[in-house]
């Protein structure tokens, strides 16, 4: 019997503080193991790496034996238990990252603390995560804490999680913010959990900014269409941004947070619309514990969304909300909520203080088998 031979990637290099990376090109690289391009293992409190023009393109990793196509580890971080402080900053500029097919972070995994994540102006598309089990990552798999994930005039679409959580990007701990702006679009990713981002860990704050969008993302047999975080201190859809046409195959046609959130705030003119719970609560929204507040204002609207089976057919809240304040011109508009209560918002335990004023409207919102109530608590 002869045992099989392990093929590593291209390159390879140890004891890293800084690496600066421009156009730089790796492509065809297939049946690898662990990694496909390139492999970094950082030293130091402080490290760095820049991608700048790069195209990191069709390259292959079996599934059972690793990652993706770029990989960064530490053994300093991994002495610590991988709970040490967060110390590399990652930057990628004006590159493409596509078509990579691997384990968990087909394209990029980091098991390095990170200080700052930021992708600017690229493309992360059509990834494939074959990875077995708990993880995933269809794109990139951050597997320690994170202070910054950061995209700006990025898009990342088309990535798929086959057996696991994160469509697109996988952050396996607490992050401190994740922040989307600049005309960014998260859309047609697929997984198990989270269709585009799975955050196993707590967020402290979550923006999507600058005429950003999240959309036409899904789950196959699970919650959270489009994103899947544990609990999220703030989390705000902003400046003309829009989480829409999103899908998931029970709870949380949109976004599914398993524990509390502080706040939400939809405002300038942004959009939550168009969701789908097919087989649960929550057409775009499912939270699984208390809010502290939901604000939603300056002409912003929540519309067509829709829970199957369950109840809020655009929102649902696990137990009770101490504030909500509908202002500026704002609505909520023909959501609905098949064989359960709350066409558009449902409250398992009890909203403390309702406001609605500014020429805000709640309209059209229906329930078939239950409350015909828009609001249920």
């Amino acid at each position: 019997m002869h045992e099989a031979v392990l093929v590593y990637g291209a390159a390879a290099a140890t004891g890293v503080a800084a690496a600066d990376v421009e156009d730089f090109s790796c492509s065809g690289v297939t049946g690898a193991s662990h990694w496909a391009c390139l492999l970094l293992d950082f030293q130091g409190d402080v490290a760095s790496i820049s991608f700048n023009r790069s195209a990191i393109t069709n390259n292959t990793v079996s599934s059972g034996s690793g990652a993706g196509a770029l990989v960064f580890t530490s053994a300093q971080a991994s002495k610590g238990g991988g709970s040490s402080s967060a110390a590399l900053t990652v930057r990628i500029t004006n590159s493409c990252l596509a078509g990579n097919t691997g384990g968990s972070g087909s394209a990029l995994y980091s098991s390095v603390p990170l200080l700052e994540m930021d992708i600017n102006q690229s493309y992360i598309g059509d990834h494939r995560s074959t990875f077995r089990g708990m993880f995933g990552g269809g794109a990139v798999h951050i597997k320690a804490n994170s202070s910054a994930v950061r995209l700006h005039g990025t898009n990342i679409e088309h990535n798929t999680a086959e057996c696991g959580s994160g469509g697109a990007i996988y952050l396996s701990s607490n992050v401190d913010t994740i922040a989307i702006d600049g005309s960014s679009k998260i859309s047609g990713n697929r997984a198990v959990l989270g269709g585009a981002i799975y955050v196993s860990g707590s967020v402290d704050a979550f923006i999507l900014d600058g005429s950003s969008t999240i959309s036409g993302n899904r789950v196959d047999g699970g919650s959270g269409g489009a994103l899947y975080i544990r609990s999220v201190s703030f989390f705000a859809v902003t400046g003309g941004s829009a989480i829409s046409d999103n899908s998931a195959q029970y709870a949380g046609g949109a976004i599914y947070v398993f524990s509390y959130v502080g706040a939400v705030t939809i405002n300038g003119s942004s959009t939550i619309s168009d969701n789908r719970a097919d087989g649960g609560s929550g057409g775009a929204i499912y939270i699984a514990d208390y809010v502290d507040t939901i604000t939603i204002d300056g002409s912003s609207m929540i519309s067509g969304n829709r829970a199957y089976g369950g109840n809020g057919g655009a929102i649902y809240i696990a137990d009770y909300v101490d504030t909500i304040s509908i202002d500026g011109s704002s609505t909520i508009s023909g959501n609905r909520v098949d064989g359960g209560s709350g066409g558009a918002v449902f409250v398992l335990s009890y909203v403390n203080v309702l406001t609605i004023i500014g020429s805000s409207t709640i309209s059209g919102n229906r329930a078939d088998g239950g409350s015909e109530t828009p609001l249920f608590t």
